[in-house]
């Protein structure tokens, strides 16, 4: 099973840094629906997308976690050790809808946003919401991310049950959460 985690991961690398797609890359698909209100100043941004988690106090084994020295290990830790600069967690939650708000900048080096990718963390409740519910938290979160780094697309890098939450919201599969793609 770790033989099996390490090549996907190493093939999510390999798909950030080098061009290379796999050969269903034709079923990936980027948010780029024009960003009411302000132009875009870059192509695109990354977000990471966990899995279905148990333990919603400690979401982050699945990208990483933030070691004592403030660097990440995980996902996180390669990709900001191939240069990709971390924006940090966003944390959607009622009283947090918008970023800065919803933004966790714990061991985020330099201005966010202007950062190459961030991470996403489900509500607390996502153990028993379903897929619905993340499917439309993850449309919000796509949305505010494109605004707030005045990004033209939001590329979307999921794990296990992240990517069915990424389908859903991809495959206009749940009303009211629609995906725009030009």
């Amino acid at each position: 099973m770790m033989r099996i985690r390490l090549l996907v991961e190493a093939m999510l690398l390999a798909s950030l840094f080098s061009g290379w797609r796999p050969a269903c890359a034709s079923d990936a698909r980027e948010d780029s629906s024009p960003i009411q209100n302000e132009t875009v100043s870059r192509a695109s941004v990354i977000l990471l997308v966990h899995g279905i988690t148990t333990d919603t106090a400690d979401p982050w084994d699945a990208w990483g976690k933030l070691q004592s020295d403030g660097n990440w290990s995980g996902m996180v830790g390669a990709l900001e050790a191939r240069g990709r600069r971390f924006g940090g967690v966003i944390c959607l939650r009622s009283d947090r809808r918008t970023l800065p708000k919803a933004l966790d900048t714990a061991g985020v080096k330099g201005d966010p946003r202007t950062a190459d990718f961030f991470a996403l963390e489900f509500t607390p409740s996502s153990v028993v919401d379903g897929l619905a519910a993340k499917a439309n938290e993850l449309q919000s979160c796509v949305a505010i991310l494109r605004e707030y780094c005045r990004a033209g697309k939001v590329t979307i890098v999921a794990h296990s049950a992240g990517g069915l939450v990424a389908r859903q919201y991809m495959q206009n599969a749940i009303v009211g959460c629609e995906y725009r793609h030009a």
